[in-house]
């Protein structure tokens, strides 16, 4: 009884490590430098809010009350219509409002993940916003209606985007 006992712990505990091999394979997905170019919004006709992507560097509009422009690294995922975006640098940001929100450039991780853009068929992209992860705070900023492109979407995600020019 205490072996059979033993072999099903064993095998439990054997599920649980390959099911967490498995999360750690999803998450470390391999990428090569991006091809895309191109420029997606919420509304087109809207220049300040928008997307712009060049292979691996792009340009964000981020938040705004400060008018806050963020340079992005983009990274595509192998054999997949995905692309990596990570925060690069601090392109612009007023000082309209100091109670609002602001970047300070080194607190901000450039290691992080902070969206997803799948191409879809039809030229239009989803974006799946994660939002800046500020190491200093050790959270997330600028999700839900403080990135700018949810707040002119209505609240609404994931983020459908239209191909502009």
């Amino acid at each position: 009884m205490r072996l059979t006992y033993l072999t099903f712990i064993l095998s439990l505990f054997g599920l649980l490590l390959n099911c967490n091999n498995t999360k750690l394979k999803e998450s470390e997905q391999s990428t090569i430098p991006s091809d895309l170019k191109g420029t997606w919004a919420v509304i087109c006709k809207n220049e300040l809010t928008e997307l712009e992507i060049n292979k691996n560097e792009g340009y964000l509009s981020l938040y705004d009350f400060n008018a806050i422009y963020i340079n992005l690294k983009v990274e595509k995922v192998s054999n997949k219509n995905e692309y990596l975006l990570k925060y690069a640098s601090l392109a612009s940001q007023q000082d309209y409002y100091k109670e609002n929100l602001r970047i300070v450039d080194e607190d901000i991780s450039k290691d992080k993940v902070i969206g997803k853009l799948i191409l879809q068929k039809n030229g239009k992209a989803e974006l799946q916003w994660t939002g800046l992860y500020n190491m200093k705070k050790q959270k997330l900023e600028f999700v839900g209606n403080d990135f700018l492109l949810i707040k002119e979407n209505g609240g609404k995600t994931p983020l459908i985007l239209e191909p502009c020019k």
